[in-house]
């Protein structure tokens, strides 16, 4: 099982940041609303998208273990893994959305994620 506060000292790490609120902004919610989401146990899902932008172990993030970051393949194949062996009923149908599994498609979808991230880059700016 997932656990929450953990993940969220695990996150706090990763961004060298002391407070709850400054993981917040990190996942796109304010404070309050980050708080709420916390008590109603509705913040995995937003974890899961942090982990993926920020190519972070979600192994690592929400149990503690592995390694931190991970590689382009090492993504797409956690990602994989997640979707396969779900432990909490919402990650599945989120990493569906991002990604297509079957093995023909590899390429394209990594392709497809890094067009993205650009995009999302060049958008910032």
């Amino acid at each position: 099982m997932i656990d929450i506060k953990q993940t969220i000292k695990r996150a706090k790490k990763l961004k060298s940041v002391k407070y709850q609120e400054e993981i917040a902004c990190f996942v796109g919610l304010s404070p309050s609303n980050f708080s709420t989401r916390k008590g109603r146990g509705t913040l995995v899902e937003l974890f899961i998208e942090f982990a993926f932008h920020e190519n972070v172990n979600l192994d690592w993030l929400f149990y503690g273990r592995g390694k931190i970051y991970v590689s382009e393949m090492d993504d797409f194949l956690q990602k994989a893994e997640y979707i396969l062996h779900a432990d909490h009923p919402k990650i599945t149908p989120i990493l569906k959305g991002n990604i297509d599994i079957s093995h023909d498609n590899l390429m394209l979808c990594m392709e497809k994620e890094k067009h993205e991230a650009k995009k999302k880059t060049v958008d910032r700016d």
